[in-house]
């Protein structure tokens, strides 16, 4: 189907040479962009439309990150692809719990691939993986398995996850020199290993909401764990500002080995329980977050409670553990920062209304 005619009615943007934007409506466009812009030589933007997108097979959308380009990826996009709603519910990436959703991969002989990949604003739903291993990178609903010579960097930005199941990590099975996940939901995913894990170079989970997932039911439960498993082939890996509560398991595992002497830190989470080695722990917390549609509330312990990002001089280039942000917006596209202070979890409390005016309002975290 690559056509001029489809590549006319698809394409909506096309500046110079160097990059094009996409704007898709279905399954059968999406599929096909991610095919063209795998060695069209150019940096590309594909907007998707409000709705819902099936995979046309069980291996799911695929991407092939051949060449030193970047590709930036995100949903709610109105009809003409002009404006963006910036509601991750709106456009769901749906596997119709029959197959997986989208995966990301290289060559695995290649090397020096600088190009970066941007996922923003999307619904992983509904992805099923049930195999012993696949070129689809043991998940069942986002993916990525980038070669050791791979230097680009992932990010991954207000994404929703829900009702992944696998027989390995089911929501997101992160890779990649740098990987950024950050104002994203997982709700009821089930797995056996991680409803998160990474196994990049370099990880940081920033301001994320892993709550209520649970074991893979194939399995019985067995040994499995629900929550963010972070390997010991992640060199370093800085988790700050998370909710990670009622997941089946640990909540958050580290697991690490005496080879490569990995660097974890753990900073301002919530987290019923924890396992493994975490080098540097400081301002987590264990209290119910009392969340509302995960929002918490202005009672909630965990307003006003998250790890501030790096300001002030900054050296160049950033040490691993100042080479982060948690953006500007949370999930639902509010300030991520209100009242100078940011809260643990995906979503901010809504700023309060300002009842007496000499100052005595109820604080923030109550």
């Amino acid at each position: 189907m690559k056509t001029t005619t489809f590549l006319t009615a698809c394409l909506l943007l096309a500046t110079n040479v160097q990059a094009a934007t996409f704007c898709v409506s279905n399954s059968t466009m999406l599929e096909t962009v991610l095919d063209i812009t795998e060695s069209n030589g150019q940096d590309d933007v594909i907007k998707i439309k409000t709705g819902t997108y099936v995979p046309l097979n069980d291996y799911g959308f695929r991407f092939y990150m051949g060449e030193n380009h970047d590709i930036e990826i995100s949903g709610s996009w109105d009809n003409d692809c002009a404006e963006q709603s910036l509601n991750p519910l709106d456009t769901v990436l749906d596997g119709d719990n029959s197959n997986r959703v989208i995966s990301f991969y290289t060559d695995q002989s290649s090397s020096a691939i600088t190009g970066s990949i941007h996922i923003s604003v999307l619904s992983i739903n509904n992805g099923l993986y049930h195999e012993q291993s696949s070129i689809a990178y043991n998940t069942s609903g986002l993916g990525f398995r980038l070669s050791n010579g791979y230097e680009g960097s992932v990010t991954i930005d207000r994404l929703f996850f829900m009702n992944n199941r696998s027989n390995r990590s089911s929501a997101l099975r992160g890779d990649g020199a740098k990987l950024t996940v950050k104002n994203s939901v997982f709700f009821n995913n089930e797995s056996d290993y991680g409803t998160v894990s990474s196994v990049a170079d370099r990880f940081y989970f920033i301001n994320n909401t892993v709550v209520s997932n649970s074991y893979y039911d194939q399995f019985n439960g067995g040994s499995s764990k629900a929550g963010l498993i972070v390997s010991q082939y992640t060199e370093a890996a800085f988790i700050a500002n998370n909710i990670l509560w009622n997941n089946y398991g640990e909540d958050v595992i580290g697991i690490t080995n005496t080879q490569g002497d990995p660097l974890f830190y753990l900073y301002n989470n919530d987290y019923q329980s924890v396992s493994g080695t975490f080098d540097n722990m400081s301002g987590n917390i264990s209290a119910d977050p009392q969340l509302e549609f995960f929002a918490p509330p202005i009672t909630s312990p965990v307003v006003d409670k998250g790890y501030a990002e790096p300001s002030g001089i900054i050296p160049f280039p950033p040490p691993f553990y100042l080479a982060w942000t948690y953006g500007d917006f949370d999930f639902l596209n509010f300030d991520r920062v209100v009242n100078n202070r940011v809260d643990i979890g995906a979503i901010e409390a809504a700023a309060e209304i300002p009842i007496f005016k000499n100052g005595f309002e109820q604080p923030r975290g109550g």
